[in-house]
């Protein structure tokens, strides 16, 4: 994080900054933060006005990328929200009129067996022409030697050895495809126990825990549901007040072993690293909303996201995602 990497001395930009060299000399600067973008006024509801307004953004976006590109274009279509999201919108732009072609991998497992038949279904509902790739087991050693190799550090779960392999099979079988679209990131703002927790903490964070606490009591009886939430909410915000606890969703990482890094770290330097992370926070957003700053540390801060990992190993087989 930050100044941080795998080699002394080697910093890596954070989101929107440039670093310029000159006589030897090196200026960075913060060129862009996201505080034009962000929603201080309240969260827009959900209705299909917002939902025209999403997709028209959306399909602005994609056009910069596709439009003149159509048939050098594929999706990575997993069948999930944000990659079914992100075809319907690439679906929606004029000119699209033949079968997009879209990827995806498979692991022989009874527990991802559900993962393709999401895959085949958004497939057959958004008109793409679907691939699979099998993730092999006496193929995936390779798979992963080649990525940490790529990368320059160690991988830490299966995803971005598989989505090097889509990319190589790709590079292999069409090399007419060079552009790959990829939703992603959906995930933090709404799709786990956590992102739902903090949406449910934005609706009530005007109130004081207290109120939260017996508003949960009060319900219980009579909703199940709204106790819940209340409780929910309440939690949250006790948390998110706790700067330096590991439960803090703003410090907390959800692939890691926290176990393993106080052995390996004093108290003093794991909040040291909360503190900065809150600082670089506070460099881009000036939003009240939780769920909103959450989003923007992992877009921003993680340089070990699968996206940010994605687009590195997409790029060394000749295919920007």
């Amino acid at each position: 994080f930050g100044e941080s990497t795998y080699i002394q001395g080697v910093s890596i930009l954070s989101g929107g900054e440039m670093i310029t060299f000159n006589q030897g000399e090196s200026i960075l600067e913060l060129k862009q933060d996201f505080r034009g973008f962000e929603s201080q006024a309240g969260q827009k509801p959900v209705n299909a006005e917002t939902v025209d307004w999403y997709f028209e953004q959306l399909s602005s976006v994609i056009g910069a990328r596709v439009d003149g590109n159509e048939h050098r274009s594929a999706t990575l279509l997993s069948g999930g929200v944000d990659s079914s999201t992100m075809q319907a919108g690439i679906n929606s732009r004029p000119g699209v009129d033949f079968s997009f072609p879209s990827f995806s991998f498979v692991v022989d497992s009874p527990g991802f067996q559900f993962e393709v038949e999401y895959a085949k279904e958004a497939s057959r509902l958004l008109g793409t022409d679907h691939n699979f790739l099998n993730v092999e087991p006496d193929k995936f050693p390779d798979w992963l030697v080649s990525s940490i190799s790529i990368l320059g550090m160690p991988v830490h779960f299966d995803a971005p050895p598989s989505y090097y392999a889509i990319a190589k099979h790709i590079q292999d079988t069409h090399p007419d495809i060079k552009y790959l679209f990829n939703g992603a990131n959906a995930d933090v703002l709404t799709g786990n126990t956590r992102s739902m927790a903090l949406v449910q903490g934005d609706k009530f964070r005007a109130w004081p825990v207290w109120s939260l606490n017996l508003m949960a009591a009060v319900l219980k009886p009579i909703s199940a549901s709204k106790s819940n939430g209340a409780r929910i909410a309440a939690e949250t915000l006790t948390i998110v007040q706790d700067v330096n606890s590991i439960d803090n969703p703003f410090n907390r990482s959800s692939t890691c072993d926290w176990d393993l890094v106080m052995k390996c770290f004093s108290q003093e330097e794991v909040e040291q690293y909360f503190h900065s992370k809150r600082e670089y926070l506070a460099r881009y957003s000036s939003s009240n909303y939780l769920s909103e700053q959450r989003q923007l540390l992992s877009l921003l801060q993680d340089g070990m996201s699968t996206p940010s990992l994605e687009r590195q190993l997409g790029l060394f087989c000749g295919r920007e995602m």
